[in-house]
């Protein structure tokens, strides 16, 4: 079984109502900045989990997540405000439900799909883009690596309708150009949960004439690649997080685990499908 779809949409709220965002009442558990610029912060108001954005908006959630509120800033971009709740506030409403996500880009050829894992501008949108526009492959995700529930066979759901490119990937792909720093690209998009076969950490090579490889990993080191892209609150609660890392520990040994180790070269992006596009062919083959 699969586990149950979820919707390619997702709602800014759901459940009885929570309360209102109350600053003074919030403890901060961690805060993401860029330069003296604080982006985001998670922690709790009073036992309710809480995500407050500063470009966005916030989230307030019932600890099990059966009850959560978006509340948008009013003069926030509403197609980046619909980008946020699709990515971060699904990926988070659903690890308080006990549901595996990680952060990457997904896509399927056919059947089967590959999600690209890797730390931010390590090109997971650019190269889930690639593989729509040079080998025909449908978006899954672009941003959450959604699990259904069956451990022993990981299938992951369509949850995003595009990918979100920087402006020399869009002048790469002969996109249009935007003064927006990521604009999204809208892709023929999967219908249903696909079967994956591949999950690729991307890092890239300081000599931009080294060869690209797809390399193989396995027990340890695949869990050691994988688990540091699991999608969570960053509360402070270990039962919780083992919990996660057992989830993902009881889905390793059905897909595969691999680095891409890559010159960042727009140049190589087609040679790079390929190279992964064959991976994914062989696996399948071999693991029916």
């Amino acid at each position: 079984m699969s586990g149950a779809r979820e919707p390619l949409d997702f709602p800014f709220s759901e459940g009885p109502a929570l309360p209102a965002f109350d600053e003074a009442s919030c403890t901060w558990h961690s805060a993401q900045h860029a330069g003296d610029r604080l982006l985001l912060r998670m922690g709790t108001q009073g036992s309710n989990p809480i995500a407050h954005d500063t470009r966005y908006g916030t989230l307030i959630a019932s600890p099990d997540g059966a009850s959560f509120r978006f509340d948008p800033i009013a003069d926030a971009d509403p197609l980046l405000v619909a980008k946020f709740v699709a990515s971060v506030v699904r990926a988070l409403v659903r690890q308080l439900r006990g549901q595996l996500s990680l952060h990457g880009s997904v896509v399927a050829f056919g059947d089967d799909a590959v999600a690209f894992v890797g730390w931010a501008f390590a090109g997971k949108s650019t190269l889930a883009h690639a593989c729509v526009h040079h080998a025909q492959a449908e978006l899954v995700a672009d941003d959450t690596v959604a699990f259904t529930a069956d451990a022993r066979d990981p299938r992951v759901e369509p949850v995003q309708r595009g990918t979100w490119l920087l402006a020399e990937s869009r002048a790469h792909f002969g996109l249009a150009p935007s003064e927006e720093r990521k604009v999204m690209a809208e892709h023929p998009i999967a219908r249903e949960a696909k079967r994956l076969r591949l999950v690729v950490l991307l890092e890239h090579h300081a000599d931009l004439e080294s060869a690209d490889e797809l390399v193989f990993a396995r027990g340890v080191e695949a869990f050691r690649l994988v688990s540091p892209h699991i999608f969570r609150f960053a509360e402070r609660n270990p039962e919780q997080h083992r919990r996660e890392l057992d989830a993902l520990a009881d889905r390793l040994p059905h897909l595969r685990v691999a680095v891409l180790r890559r010159a960042r070269r727009f140049d190589r992006l087609a040679d790079q499908v390929t190279l992964v596009h064959r991976a994914v062919a062989e696996l399948s083959a071999s693991r029916p």
